[in-house]
């Protein structure tokens, strides 16, 4: 479980989740967040948030990251580009792209939660 005030987290080896029951995940330049794979922004219990930028993901080290959550809270992307939509599972995801050094990485978002692109191709 996210808290604002964790010097760091590491998910470590595996899938692992990171859970924000309530304000704002920074994973951006400077980031202490590691080896996440699946952000959970919660449903029905209120607006929180999420910012990513490309060096936030270089940081974390994992090349797709799969965001939850619903129509209260957002999520806010600095440099990314849209690419399409997507099912995973049976739930609906919009994708989106940063290209870094070459590399691409995915972050997906469910469907419903909204969604801001700074920089980037929308």
């Amino acid at each position: 479980i996210f808290d604002s005030t964790d010097s760091s987290i590491d998910g470590g080896n595996g899938v692992d989740v990171l859970r924000v029951e309530t304000g704002q995940l920074n994973l951006v330049a400077g980031t202490a967040v590691r080896n996440i794979e699946t952000i959970n922004l919660g449903k029905g219990d209120g607006r929180n948030t999420a910012v990513i930028s490309s060096a936030g993901l270089l940081a974390n080290n994992s090349q797709t990251i799969l965001i939850e959550g619903d129509q209260e809270d957002a999520v806010t992307l600095q440099g990314a580009t849209f690419s399409g939509n997507v099912l995973v599972g049976r739930q609906a995801f919009k994708e989106y792209l940063f290209t870094i050094s070459g590399q691409t990485y995915t972050v997906r978002i469910e469907d419903g939660v909204p969604i801001t692109v700074i920089g980037g191709g929308g």
